[in-house]
């Protein structure tokens, strides 16, 4: 494989990695199970059984290839397992969407928020500190629900 052709490799790779939801979507639960925090750990660690090793002889390019492809495959096969495990934990991948316009035919468009995802990761640090016994922790935290809510993403608290 030429350096173009390696290029262009690396280039699809990166295509189809960014082709990845998570930074656009959150969890919601939508059963009875345990948090998120501890749902999300018990599936992480499952999910490492989900990797397959590989042997390849040939040229260091065509290895290269071959470890790209596998690696892909792995990445592909453990956000399977994660987004399978997370459900059967009661919680449920959802794009960070609201409507934005009513279309003639009745239907609306969506665009992602980005205030979202933010929002969550903030939420859940100053939860974790909440459950510690950081006062100050809990109090962000109920500031962080609302503002949650009026985005949309109601985190049941």
């Amino acid at each position: 494989m030429g350096r173009g052709r390696m290029v262009a490799a690396l280039a699809a790779a990166l295509a189809i990695a960014g082709c990845q939801t998570s930074a656009n979507s959150h969890w919601e639960q939508i059963g009875y199970g345990p948090t998120y925090e501890y749902a999300n750990a018990q599936c992480s660690i499952m999910s490492s059984s989900t990797q397959q090793g590989m042997v390849a002889w040939g040229t260091p390019s065509y290895v290269a290839g071959a470890q790209l492809g596998n690696a892909l495959g792995n990445a592909i096969r453990q956000a399977e397992f994660m987004k399978n495990c997370m459900v059967m934990q009661g919680w449920k991948q959802v794009p960070n969407a609201r409507p934005t316009m009513a279309k003639a035919d009745g239907t609306t468009s969506f665009k992602p928020n980005p205030e979202i995802s933010p929002n969550m990761m903030a939420w859940s640090s100053a939860n974790n500190k909440c459950l510690a016994g950081n006062k100050d922790a809990c109090a962000r935290k109920v500031v962080l629900a609302a503002k949650l809510r009026t985005l949309g993403v109601d985190i049941g608290v």
